[in-house]
């Protein structure tokens, strides 16, 4: 566990894939990185020197933090022999290994096995790899994906979001950091999480105060503000940190403080009872410039502990639309949260689903009829997955 109080470090990141085919993947890891405050180190940005590539890129791994591999279906460019590679490994099995004798943090992230027959034909190795890059890519694959803990990818997007939060799961940049991942197949509403993301850090009038997410019970507020949480740009806004605890409808406030001044501290209290844990845990973060998310709060009384916190910024989410005015806050900045737009729960109650263009008016129908109520379309999608297995 993290110390509050630790001292926040740059990370320097090395990003190691194959070029050509993973661009658009390079690019958007890039982007969300460097907007995040972390630094990427690049064969892209290497100047003209006397170094050879390969012993650019390997010096560069081993002055890395964490090192991230990203994999799809080509194997990558094999340096000559005499280059010290007689072995015939490419750049970037060479560089994983580096990483492994370097003992760096690595992070490994493969393209999803259902998205292979998409992929253009020229940049997977099992069609064209010559000097059996195929099979190398295969075994190398087999080897990450059986003896490492990965992520599976599809779009570039997706995978510059997972790249972020794992690097702050870490620890190693000295930020606390304990936002849940996003659920698999998640659904961007992008209008409302821009929403939330102004409260915090953007161009809201009251971007700079407490943020309240409220809306009906099953509408996705704990998502949004999961995906909030997940934006290089609030990454980046909080250097301390971005904290998660859930309470509920009836919760055990002291059982919940005692486990969030452990998130915060790393150790025990030597306090017991609501009032003094939550005074401790004020002490710890006084002056912190960290997001608290307090997700599904019920009760005003539940809220008090953190609302008496100096330093965070709070992101509360509720269904209760009375719950500031009954605390006694009317500063906040809030975003309420309804049904989704039709295009969103369209690709909702269709997820997971193969289906053709024709099937997408027969979805955009039934959306409508449900509402486009994130709740009731999820339950649906799970039954119309249910029974297309059946079938």
């Amino acid at each position: 566990m993290i110390k509050v109080g630790r001292k926040v470090k740059r990370l320097r990141v090395y990003l190691s894939s194959t070029f050509e085919d993973l661009k658009a993947y390079r690019i958007a890891v890039f982007d969300a990185l460097e907007k995040a405050g972390l630094e990427v180190a690049r064969m892209e940005a290497y100047t003209a020197a006397d170094d050879r590539p390969l012993d650019l890129c390997l010096r560069d791994v081993a002055s890395s933090d964490i090192y991230v591999g990203i994999y799809a279906w080509r194997y990558g460019y094999e340096p000559p022999a005499d280059h010290g590679n007689p072995e015939g490994k490419s750049i970037t099995e060479l560089e994983y290994r580096q990483a492994e004798r370097a003992q760096l943090r690595k992070l490994l992230f493969f393209a999803h096995r259902d998205t292979e027959e998409t992929w253009d034909p020229q940049f997977r190795d099992t069609i064209t790899g010559a000097s059996q890059r195929g099979a190398k890519l295969s075994r190398l694959r087999n080897e990450l994906g059986t003896e490492r803990t990965a992520t599976f990818l599809r779009t570039p997007e997706e995978l510059a979001k997972l790249v972020l939060a794992a690097i702050m799961r870490s620890g190693l940049g000295g930020r606390l950091y304990n936002i849940p991942p996003r659920s698999a197949g998640w659904i961007s509403r992008p209008t409302v999480t821009k929403g939330i993301v102004d409260c915090l850090v953007g161009s809201s009038a009251l971007s700079g105060t407490h943020t309240l997410v409220q809306g009906g019970g099953g509408c996705g507020k704990t998502t949004l503000a999961i995906d909030s949480c997940h934006q290089p740009g609030v990454v980046k806004a909080f250097p301390d940190g971005l904290l998660w605890v859930t309470l509920g409808e009836k919760p055990d406030l002291e059982q919940v403080l005692h486990n969030f001044y452990v998130v915060v501290t790393g150790v025990l209290p030597i306090v017991y009872g609501r009032d003094a844990t939550g005074e401790a845990i004020a002490q710890a973060l006084r002056g912190r410039h960290c997001l608290i998310v307090v997700d599904d709060a019920w009760r005003t009384e539940d809220l008090q502990p953190f609302l008496r916190l100096d330093g965070p910024r709070l992101l509360v989410t509720t269904r209760l639309r009375m719950l500031l005015e009954e605390a006694g806050q009317v500063t906040w900045c809030e975003v309420p949260v309804d049904e989704m737009k039709v295009d969103e729960a369209v690709a909702l109650l269709g997820r997971g689903l193969a289906r053709e263009a024709s099937a997408s008016d027969a979805l955009q129908g039934l959306a409508v009829r449900l509402g486009c109520w994130p709740l009731l379309l999820e339950l649906v999608n799970a039954r119309i997955r249910k029974r297309s297995k059946n079938a």
